[in-house]
């Protein structure tokens, strides 16, 4: 009877490309109105095979205010449409740079509220949606679980030179929680992963050119010598909430074109 996904924020929104129904949101209704179009138009250009759905949720979803009212507000808005989810995909990232001496506490809060904090309430909102599609069986009666894909960063894993306190340790935070929910989620029989992406030209990645650096400079500090596409982070999502990765739980994946294990990076 199809999939139901939620993807929190516009980065993996559109590369998220599958047979289901692909509810997507950010705090920029118009952005997230553009990429269901643009994904809805891709798929009816398919000739052959099931098509999907792209749903943008029809007004903001602001994860950077203190309170949990964004979060119950989208609860209340998927609960109008669906009865369980099959895929959560929290995405959102926000980055705040400043020296030691002058980095804001504003800063901290925001991105600690929107990157972390976001994560955990919305996995407990949404979690009876969870639960109700991880009761589905396979043909052979094994249980499909429901899946939770959970977005980190390789500077979770590793130290970098740019003055990111807030947004380092809060992806570190993204990969811990990930790894704490995993037990009390698999009984339930949903899994909970992250992906730990490096360097990509998306938005926020291009930020880095602001420091100085330009991205073509951070390709030389990758093994694999390019930068990351929305196909490597699609297919590693596509992994983990498919029967392939159904026994893959509690899980930070890198997919950083060798950028950690080689650590040769001067950057």
């Amino acid at each position: 009877d199809g999939i139901r996904d939620l993807v929190r924020s516009r980065g993996l929104g559109d590369v998220y490309k599958r047979q289901a129904k692909v509810y997507i949101c950010s705090r920029d209704f118009k952005v997230c109105q553009q990429i269901a179009k643009e994904l809805n138009d891709l798929v009816q250009q398919r000739k052959t095979g099931p098509k999907g759905q792209c749903i943008a949720i029809e007004e903001p979803i602001d994860l950077s205010q203190a309170s949990l009212k964004p979060i119950h507000r989208l609860k209340e808005i998927f609960a109008q449409k669906e009865s369980k989810l099959d895929v959560l995909v929290n995405n959102s990232g926000i980055m705040w740079a400043g020296s030691l001496e002058s980095y804001s506490e504003k800063g901290w809060d925001r991105v600690f509220t929107v990157n972390v904090k976001s994560i955990f309430f919305l996995v407990q909102q949404f979690l009876p949606y969870l639960e109700a599609a991880a009761k589905k069986t396979a043909s052979n009666g094994e249980k499909i679980p429901a899946t939770i894909i959970n977005v980190g960063s390789v500077y979770g894993n590793s130290l970098s030179g740019f003055p990111t306190f807030a947004y380092d340790s809060s992806k570190a935070a993204v990969h811990h929680l990930t790894k704490k929910l995993s037990p009390f989620l698999a009984p339930k029989n949903i899994t909970i992963n992250a992906i730990a992406p490096g360097v990509i030209p998306t938005k926020m990645g291009q930020s880095i050119e602001s420091s100085g650096i330009s991205l073509a400079e951070w390709k030389q500090s990758i093994p694999i010598q390019r930068h990351g596409c929305e196909q490597d982070m699609a297919g590693v999502a596509l992994l983990l909430s498919s029967k392939a990765g159904s026994w893959i739980t509690g899980a930070v994946i890198p997919v950083d074109g060798g950028y950690l294990t080689a650590r040769v990076s001067k950057f």
